[in-house]
């Protein structure tokens, strides 16, 4: 099951995976305080540092199992 803290991460995970990218992986649009042009990963690093989970380990594990 789930906690709240972590259905949050997960939202905010799937939101982005909705956000158009260019070829070099910045948005082409704005998302949350995050303007046009800013590379995916910098937002990547902005949700680990925020909510304390490693993307590749905590995220992208629970989407596999």
């Amino acid at each position: 099951m789930v906690d709240k803290a972590e259905q949050v991460v997960f939202d905010l995970w799937d939101e982005l995976g909705n956000v158009i990218v260019d070829e070099d992986d910045n948005i082409e649009q704005g998302w949350k305080h995050f303007p046009v042009g800013t590379n995916k990963l910098e937002i990547w690093h902005w949700i680990e540092e925020t909510y304390n989970v490693s993307i590749a380990e905590d995220l992208m594990n629970s989407i596999t199992e």
